[in-house]
């Protein structure tokens, strides 16, 4: 965040789009085009703006169109440009990806994701899109010449990297030990209960 807003501040971009796809912890939701909803969805980059520039900071950016808050559903059909931060992209699909890459106008474009915190699976398969996808890049920028590949770049963090209080990376490591000793803790319950979810949902809509 503190990199948007200094691009924000030095001009290299008009504005920031924050965006998250509608997914809350453990469970699937559905996220109409409101602002309050909207910006109960986006509290955690808003909470950072405000940590980082101080309290009413973010409105007065929103209302100035230097910030947008963007829902992944709305996405289609524009071109977003400005300094675009995605985040929770562990929870999207493989096609929401595609789209956010796709509608991409310019400036620079952050899509951040912990692998490790999935409350919903691509397809209900091992590895998220984000993680495929940041394989894929890494694969092939080993090749040479591909201009394509040239242009993304991958970070990867750790818990050493983590910004939080001590406590909780102390928890992180706990659950980390946990899981390699019993793989099986990683799979959440709405990942077991995706199918049924989304069979659910269908049925909801074609009854209206």
């Amino acid at each position: 965040m503190q990199e948007a807003l200094k691009h924000l501040k030095d001009g290299k971009v008009d504005r920031i789009i924050l965006t998250r796809p509608e997914v809350e912890a453990g469970k699937l939701s559905s996220i109409e085009k409101g602002k309050d909803t909207l910006e109960a969805l986006m509290s955690p980059p808003l909470d950072a703006i405000t940590k980082i520039m101080g309290h009413g900071a973010w409105k007065a950016l929103e209302n100035t169109n230097r910030l947008e808050l963007q829902s992944f559903a709305f996405m289609r059909g524009k071109t977003q440009e400005g300094f675009i931060i995605a985040d929770e992209t562990q929870n999207t699909s493989y096609q929401q990806l595609k789209l956010l890459a796709s509608r991409f106008g310019g400036g620079k474009l952050c899509i951040i994701g912990d692998p490790d915190q999935l409350d919903r699976k691509a397809n209900w398969s091992v590895d998220s899109a984000l993680t495929k996808m940041a394989n894929f890049v890494e694969k092939e920028q080993q090749k040479e010449g591909d201009d394509d590949m040239s242009r993304w770049r991958v970070v990867r963090f750790d818990i050493d990297d983590c910004q939080r209080h001590e406590a909780a990376k102390s928890s992180l490591n706990m659950f980390k030990k946990m899981e390699e000793e019993e793989p099986s803790l990683k799979e959440t319950e709405n990942n077991r209960a995706a199918p049924a979810l989304l069979s659910s949902a269908l049925r909801s809509i074609a009854s209206q």
